[in-house]
């Protein structure tokens, strides 16, 4: 929970930083991803260079995971 991850839109060859959250603080305007959604789920136990493929709105969409800016865990953030 609220790791922060840089992903690369495949076909587009854009970016994006998402944060994985729980859904009571998801907010696509603040960059907070469920952890419930297609995406967020998908990405859960991703590891750097890893990809995703999911079928959204009749369509598909590919994302890589390019850095994990941070994570909880990691530097003993266990609080958050």
């Amino acid at each position: 929970m609220n790791s922060t991850i840089e992903l690369i839109d495949l076909d587009r060859d854009e970016s994006e930083t998402l944060t994985l959250v729980y859904p009571d603080e998801a907010s696509s305007a603040e960059g907070k991803l469920s952890i419930l959604s297609p995406l967020g789920s998908e990405l859960l136990g991703r590891r750097v260079g890893e990809s995703v493929t999911l079928h959204l709105l009749q369509r598909e969409t590919r994302k890589r995971v390019q850095k994990v800016a941070f994570q909880p865990e990691r530097v003993g953030a266990f609080n958050l």
